[in-house]
């Protein structure tokens, strides 16, 4: 509401990714604005994923996104097929590869805190199984 008084430009509201499905995005005055989903969780995957590259690309920045890294899942991952779905996890040094753990969920704030990765699972796809290959974003 408070947008729309002020001429916001909407651009979406709502994509297909979770955490983060509720984010938005347009133009007030030819200024952009994100409107990032309330739960942490949320907000944390919408910000890195869809508004810190935006806002880089938008600085100039060639290749606006985390670093990333190819990594070996230490078991099955699962998402929802309707959308992306994104995963926060451990790194655990391998003989030959570094491997992917996903994080424990007993505090999502924990969880958060304690990830030093990303992994996506593309929607479309249910499952992942372990030991394949996959792109993950670095957080630390």
């Amino acid at each position: 509401r408070v947008l729309e008084k002020l001429n916001w430009e909407k651009k979406y509201h709502y994509v297909r990714i979770g955490p983060g499905k509720a984010i938005g995005f347009g133009m007030v005055d030819r200024k952009p604005v994100f409107c990032l989903p309330g739960g942490p969780p949320s907000n944390h995957i919408s910000f890195l994923q869809l508004a810190l590259p935006g806002l880089l690309r938008l600085a100039g920045w060639e290749t606006p996104e985390l670093p990333r890294a190819t990594v070996e899942l230490t078991e099955e991952i699962q998402g929802q097929i309707d959308w992306t779905q994104f995963l926060h996890g451990r790194l655990i040094k391998g003989d030959d590869i570094v491997k992917f753990a996903p994080s424990e969920f007993k505090s999502r704030l924990q969880m958060m805190a304690t990830s030093q990765a990303i992994v996506k699972i593309p929607e479309g796809i249910a499952s992942i199984p372990a030991g394949t290959l996959v792109k993950a974003h670095l957080l630390n």
